[in-house]
């Protein structure tokens, strides 16, 4: 999707987005995406699968091996 960023670690996106990613086990990564007012606006988690979610017109995809993107 453009503009990926390899987990674990904390990484801005697109669409003004920032997301924490950590890593849970093997092929196992959790992100947390936060708003620019600092809250948690949603959680994904890629085990061994993509997992992805719709941000307010954009999408957040987390990749099985931790990478993480944003497309607006």
């Amino acid at each position: 999707m453009g503009g990926g960023h390899q987990g674990p670690g904390t990484f801005k996106l697109a669409g003004g987005w920032t997301a924490k990613v950590t890593k849970v086990g093997e092929l196992h990564y959790r992100a947390d995406t936060i708003g620019s007012d600092n809250a948690v606006m949603g959680t994904m988690e890629s085990d061994q699968h993509d997992d992805g979610l719709d941000a307010n017109g954009g999408y957040i995809v987390l990749g099985a091996g931790g990478e993480i993107s944003a497309h607006e």
